[in-house]
């Protein structure tokens, strides 16, 4: 077979999805010689660097996958502005301003109280809202 051009085998490229290997360019657009082959890594090289290709995280050589950077639009600027009236211990509730569908993430050092702030939180606000408290040593409570 004649040498791939640059625009069939980005046209291959823009159609797949999920990962993919060379050996899959290679069976489907009948690369054989060598030569071909170097011209082909190259092009997917140069198609990494424009971010049209990524190489997934752990795999092995000659495997990549389509970027994909496209993202629903977000109508920010409708959003629902109101702030959920949660109580917190030492009034954090005057510093803070949660917000709808929000998922509140506690990290701390072992022994630094964020079991004890979480109950309060919880006690605090059981009888206005459903709430549920993931706890790593515990489980569902």
């Amino acid at each position: 077979m004649d040498k791939p051009t640059k625009t069939a085998i980005e046209e291959w490229v823009r159609g797949t999805t999920g990962v993919f290997s060379l050996t899959n360019i290679y069976n489907e657009l009948c690369i054989l010689s060598p030569e071909n082959k170097h011209y082909l890594r190259t092009i997917m090289r140069r198609l990494v660097q424009a971010k049209v290709l990524k190489v997934p995280p752990g795999k092995r050589d000659g495997l990549y996958c389509l970027v994909d950077d496209e993202a629903p639009e977000e109508h920010w600027q409708s959003a629902d502005k109101m702030s959920v009236p949660l109580r917190f211990p030492f009034e954090l509730e005057k510093l803070v301003r949660i917000l709808p569908k929000s998922l509140i993430i506690l990290a701390r050092s072992s022994g630094a109280g964020k079991t004890a702030l979480l109950y309060n939180i919880l006690y605090m606000n059981m009888y206005d809202f459903e709430m549920h408290l993931f706890n790593s040593e515990m489980g569902l409570m």
